[in-house]
């Protein structure tokens, strides 16, 4: 029996994953690694301009004509009939596990008119060049090795302009030099497979590193120096935050900007800390794992998202009264968001187990949603 190829392809998206996704410093365009080895790029500031620019002229008709909320409900028709966007471009690429931009002075995504990005894989780790005007050109720029053929990147990202860090399944964390592409140092102080990094660029005397891993470890380091971490965190060693279910691996973390807090989570229950005493300040329980979690609104508020299709936010000065944001994916791995100046708000995009990207411009609820196709 001869199977349609089509049918294939329409059962194959739902068994798609996206490991990981990031918005350009621009906020034009969305990227996407997904796991059947391919890189898909979305065109969210394209989408963002039409809904703003009906918004503007629905709101110029209101205005002379004195309301009208039939508008109002064919502009939502209208969202809602282009809410599942396809990607732009999808390129093949091998196996990939995680994704950065590279960053420059300018805090703009693009340079000389192109976007440059890095993605982890398996044994390497390559950069990528995208030119803005011709998103069918994805060129790659270099390579850099690792020790092992085997060893798998989980998490990229970058210290300063020139320093590429890479926490690795081998329970080592590797820096690399972006211009010259060798290996400076290595931070070798967890016993198992590292899960997220965090660095913290903004204070140049006393530039730091943090990692969390599967041995349930935080650990932070000075990434001037490689040697022994100055700061280790163990959550699951506290009761109130243990679940023996769900097991001791630290999946996420984030810092403030003054580096006072950070945020963790995975198997232990969502829990806030204070760096400088070391000592856990809050504890945030979720329903299940927490895969992905950062600060947001000026580091006014935690936003979290694991396995139970749900995103959930909290705010620091009451954080007894969380907002949730329902998703359909089941087991969400990436959170990522951008603030618009023009527009005057932050858009979060959430993937994970699924073929969809979903998108939120209000922090209530899933707006529109973007489709790996």
């Amino acid at each position: 029996m001869e199977i349609d190829n089509k049918y294939i392809d329409h059962l194959r998206t739902y068994y798609t994953t996206i490991l990981s996704q990031i918005i350009t410093n621009d906020g034009r365009y969305l990227l996407a690694v997904v796991k059947n080895r391919k890189l898909a790029v979305f065109s969210v500031g394209k989408y963002l301009k039409e809904f703003h620019r009906d918004a503007e002229l629905i709101s110029n008709n209101n205005h002379q004509d004195g309301g009208d909320n039939n508008s109002i409900s064919n502009l939502f028709s209208q969202q809602n009939q282009r809410q599942h966007l396809q990607s732009i471009n999808v390129f093949p690429m091998e196996r990939m596990t995680s994704l950065c931009s590279i960053q420059t002075t300018t805090k703009t995504f693009e340079s000389d008119s192109q976007y440059r990005f890095i993605v982890g894989g398996v044994g390497r780790l390559k950069a990528f060049r995208l030119s803005m005007q011709n998103l069918d050109e994805c060129e790659e720029e270099w390579m850099i090795k690792l020790p092992s053929d085997s060893t798998m990147i989980n998490s990229l990202t970058m210290a300063g302009e020139n320093k590429i860090v890479a926490g690795c399944g081998d329970s080592n964390i590797y820096m690399f030099d972006r211009e010259t592409q060798q290996q400076t140092a290595k931070f070798s102080g967890h016993h198992d497979y590292i899960h997220s990094l965090k660095c913290l660029n903004n204070n140049l005397s006393s530039p730091l590193l943090y990692s969390c891993g599967e041995d349930g470890k935080i650990l932070s380091w000075d990434y001037r120096s490689p040697g022994k971490p100055i700061l280790s965190l163990e959550p699951f060693h506290n009761p109130e935050l243990r679940r023996i279910q769900y097991g001791k691996w630290i999946g996420s973390i984030d810092v403030t900007d003054n580096n006072e807090w950070i945020v963790c989570g995975g198997g232990p229950k969502l829990s806030l800390w204070h760096l400088r005493s070391g000592k856990c300040a809050q504890i945030l329980d979720t329903p299940g794992v927490i895969y992905s979690n950062r600060f947001i609104a000026d580091n006014s508020k935690i936003m979290a998202a694991g396995t139970a299709n749900q995103v959930i936010i909290w705010h620091l000065n009451d954080p007894t009264n969380p907002n949730y944001i329902d998703s359909s994916i089941n087991t969400i791995y990436s959170i990522d968001y951008h603030h618009y100046d023009k527009f005057n708000y932050d858009l979060y995009t959430f993937a994970g187990d699924s073929h969809q990207i979903e998108v939120c411009k209000n922090a209530k609820f899933i707006d529109w949603k973007l489709y790996v196709s």
